[in-house]
Parts: C-alpha cells; structure tokens; sequence
C-alpha cells in the first residue's frame, strides 16, 4: 500500500500472497496505513512475515494505546 496510504492492505489479501508465493521461506512484507497495533496484529495473523510501520511513526500524534512497544507486542502476537 505504500506509506502514508490510507488504509492497509486487507487480510485476505495479504493470505491471498503468502498462498501464492507457495514457500513458507520467502517472506511477505507488508506495508501502508498501518497505524494501530491491532492491524500489525492482523497483517501478521495473514502471513506477514515482517510489518512495516511507518505511517504509524510519521508525524500523528502519538498515545498509550499506539506506542512502538505495543506494536512490537502485536507482531510477536502478545498485548502489551
């Protein structure tokens, strides 16, 4: 999706890649309108092997719920 976008890329899409790609070695990357640790959570739920987040860091406003330990918790699949 691209940083800054406005929404990131479903789950269903990103399944729809690690399916494809038929390897469990390649990794999926996603990135885009990540901006809460429950999308990280998701994206990685589909298959992302890696979450980019840098909408999330550039420039909005940043609170509890949205801080860089609970992203890092929501893709090791645990709640900060």
């Amino acid at each position: 999706a691209g940083s800054g976008a406005d929404r990131p890329v479903p789950p269903a899409v990103i399944a729809a890649c690690r399916a494809a790609l038929g390897d469990p070695a390649v990794p999926v990357f996603v990135g885009g309108g990540i901006r809460t640790p429950e999308a990280v959570a998701a994206a990685r739920k589909a298959g992302a092997d890696f979450v980019v987040i840098g909408t999330a860091l550039e420039g909005e406003p940043q609170d509890s719920s949205r801080s860089l330990a609970g992203f890092v918790a929501a893709a090791r699949g645990n709640r900060a």
